[in-house]
């Protein structure tokens, strides 16, 4: 089972998490919602998109609706391409607003 930090503390997680959990271990969450930093969702600590180097050696699986803005703002903080892996409705997609992004399954 790989581990990741999931972006995205909320219902698009919730509603999908039976099976990410099949696929994936969370061992963080990240979250732009400055609501949500320091508490614990799903048994994880949520933390801010700023503290990711704390995770350099993880993929980060986006577990939200807005992948695009996400996606944008981890391409912005220099995330590598492959370390970005999504979660669609359709399940496990490739993200299609960037180029070679490794699929998340």
């Amino acid at each position: 089972m790989t581990k990741v930090v999931a972006f995205g503390a909320g219902k698009f997680y919730l509603d999908r998490k039976e099976a990410i959990k099949k696929e994936y271990e969370i061992v963080a969450f990240l979250d732009n919602d400055t609501s949500k930093i320091g508490k614990v969702f799903d048994g994880r600590k949520i933390f801010s998109p700023e503290e990711i180097s704390n995770y350099q050696d993880m993929k980060i699986l986006i577990t939200s609706s807005y992948r695009y803005e996400i996606i944008d703002q981890l391409m912005e903080m220099g995330m590598e391409e492959e370390r970005i892996l999504c979660v669609f409705p359709e399940w496990m997609k490739e993200c299609d607003s960037v180029p070679n992004v490794v699929r998340g399954g």
